[in-house]
């Protein structure tokens, strides 16, 4: 997963819950994760001045030996917003794991004037449910 998330820095990591909400995570880069645990989620921040899009991680995906289960196909398969985005979500298999990549705003750098001029303001989220 390194190759495809390449350019992201690790933000945190947490259970998921049950609402499918993202747990609070901070914006300090950490350590790459050395393995992923299914029943969590991993998020990445993308600092401002780097653009890497759906696009780029699909091609990311495939370049890895990642089988694409489900993908935006066109632009009417992303959520355009007034602010950030657009919001996207890619399942995928791997190493006979299925995982999922999506984005999501990150409220914390949304509000934060000096925190949204240093990053993008979507979360980067990556789950496998085995």
């Amino acid at each position: 997963m390194k190759t495809v998330l390449d350019g992201f820095d690790f933000a945190g990591t947490a259970p998921l819950d049950a609402e499918g909400g993202i747990a609070t995570h901070g914006v300090q880069p950490k350590e790459f994760p050395r393995s992923f645990k299914s029943g969590r989620h991993y998020v990445f921040h993308l600092r401002r001045g780097r653009q890497i899009s759906h696009q780029d991680l699909l091609a990311r995906l495939r370049g890895v030996g990642a089988r694409l289960l489900k993908a935006p196909a066109s632009p009417a398969d992303l959520v355009h917003l007034v602010v950030g985005g657009p919001l996207f979500s890619i399942e995928f298999q791997l190493q006979g794991r299925q995982g999922r990549l999506f984005n999501a705003l990150d409220p914390e750098i949304l509000q934060k004037a000096e925190l949204g001029r240093e990053w993008h303001f979507e979360d980067l989220v990556l789950t496998f449910a085995n």
